[in-house]
């Protein structure tokens, strides 16, 4: 030390987040302090603020890459006000484990006068840019705060303290993370937009306010540059989105009671109807002195509360598709599509169809209700918009594996789709024909399904024989959330 000591040079060893550990007498003397005062401190209170930025830059690019540092020009402040300007080598010191530890500062005077007024002009251009965005920080009216390399506070604007509800005195100088790591834990984001030079977003971060107030913010975190190229900080602005959050819980909480409620409506619907068939039921048992007049009230009455009993279960079923309530297991698609048939065994004999169902033994691992309702729908339109000329009716249900994708084909040779409203066929309320009755409600459900689980639906063949084509992924990769394609 004493041979540093003699040294004319200035010569700094500083540690961690700039921090002075041991200067020579050569520094001491320009600042009028001992080692004792300067220890730990960034810089001292006479300093020029711009000036400090460019040194906590510097210290920062020998403590990430481990390299040398030539440095041109480096203006330092005497204690008694006085400017000088000075060459400096910074370089690293590394510990045991190869990792930088210290760095080491030599610094020799610039007496050239040329070299000097150089020094000037650009200490002066580097002192402008950083006044302007310490100015625009500061009038921003939304909380804003501009840090440089070392997380340390440079500026803010006025909102800043009142949004975090911080009343400790000015912030400049302070590194961020001993004010604010409570509330905003960002160190590691701060550090990636510095080291990448690109911006980072954190949405809807919780924030607990000294009050127990809570918040929620979306945080941008975008660096800033000095004038040579190179990353001098970053900007953090935080945007309040408390109102916001709490309105898309609030809704959530509306949407569960809307599905409560249109589930207790639907019950105490459906409930009734059972009811007033069984009496329909009973009047067609005892009122025989007109009888075919009583079969087709009886007729008419019961085709009236199937299509109310088929649209409130459709509308439960419109409620219940968005909901995140349905796990993933395996479902034997052949024992699926043939227990749905076995459904319809009534209608398709009533109806005369001839069903065939093909395919290899496939299991697919997705959820069952979901799966379930795509195939039902089909085949129950397929069944419903049958075409009476033909003399042999026929549904075809065909599937194939390929590439992870499950191709499953329900073919008929019913009416067709008329082309008038091919386009918007999956539209709510959108009906196939206008030869029969429906509520538009099913093939909308089946793609709002099929999209759900992560696949497609396509009327592959509108006319005779009319075929839709439902491709989805033997293993569910990432399930749309419902805002994503609940956009009916």
């Amino acid at each position: 030390m004493d041979v540093l000591d003699a040294m004319t040079e200035l010569v700094l060893v500083k540690g961690d987040r700039s921090k002075l550990l041991w200067a020579n007498r050569a520094f001491r003397e320009i600042y009028a302090m001992s080692n004792e005062d300067l220890h730990h401190l960034i810089d001292s209170e006479h300093s020029d603020p711009d000036d400090t930025v460019q040194y906590v830059k510097d210290d920062h690019h020998v403590f990430t890459t481990g390299n040398v540092l030539d440095i041109p020009s480096e203006a330092i402040t005497h204690a008694d006000g006085r400017v000088s300007y000075f060459h400096t080598i910074k370089s690293p010191l590394f510990n045991a484990e190869g990792k930088v530890e210290r760095t080491v500062g030599v610094s020799r005077p610039i007496l050239d006068p040329s070299l000097v007024q150089t020094s000037e002009l650009h200490r002066e251009a580097h002192k402008a840019t950083l006044g302007e965005l310490r100015s625009l920080i500061q009038y921003i009216p939304f909380p804003v705060a501009m840090l440089d390399v070392k997380q340390r506070f440079l500026s803010h604007s006025a909102s800043w303290p009142g949004l975090l509800e911080y009343d400790g005195g000015p912030l400049s100088g302070h590194f961020f993370d001993d004010v604010f790591d409570t509330q905003l834990p960002l160190a590691q984001e701060i550090e990636q937009a510095i080291t990448t030079a690109t911006a980072v977003h954190c949405q809807a971060l919780e924030i607990q306010n000294p009050s127990g107030r809570r918040i929620y913010c979306d945080v941008t975190i975008q660096p800033w540059w000095i004038r040579d190229g190179q990353v001098g900080g970053v900007v953090v602005h935080v945007h309040d989105v408390t109102r916001l959050k709490e309105s898309e819980e609030a809704l959530k909480q509306s949407y569960d009671e809307l599905s409560q409620f249109n589930y207790r409506v639907s019950h105490d619907l459906v409930a009734p109807l059972r009811t007033i068939r069984g009496y329909l039921n009973m009047c067609l048992e005892q009122f025989a002195e007109n009888p075919q007049l009583v079969q087709d009230l009886h007729r008419k009455m019961v085709h009236r509360v199937d299509h109310l009993s088929e649209l409130v279960r459709d509308v439960l079923n419109l409620t219940q598709m968005g909901q995140d309530n349905h796990s993933v297991e395996a479902v034997n698609l052949n024992e699926l599509v043939d227990g749905i048939v076995r459904l319809h065994l009534d209608e398709l004999a009533a109806n005369r169809m001839e069903v065939t169902a093909t395919g290899n033994e496939l299991v697919m691992y997705t959820e069952r209700v979901r799966l379930q309702q795509i195939l039902e729908n089909l085949i129950s339109n397929a069944v419903k918009y049958h075409d009476p000329a033909e003399k042999k009716r026929t549904l075809n249900v065909t599937w194939e594996l390929s590439d992870g994708q499950a191709r499953i084909l329900v073919e008929d040779n019913g009416l067709g789709v008329d082309p008038s409203i091919e386009k918007n066929l999956f539209d709510l309320f959108m009906r196939g024909s206008a030869q029969h009755p429906g509520n538009g409600l099913g093939l909308y459900l089946v793609q709002k399904h099929v999209q759900r689980l992560g696949g497609d639906i396509v009327l592959s063949s509108p006319r005779k024989n009319t075929q839709f084509t439902v491709r989805l992924p033997q293993h569910p990769a990432r399930i749309p959330t419902p805002h994503q394609n609940m956009d009916g």
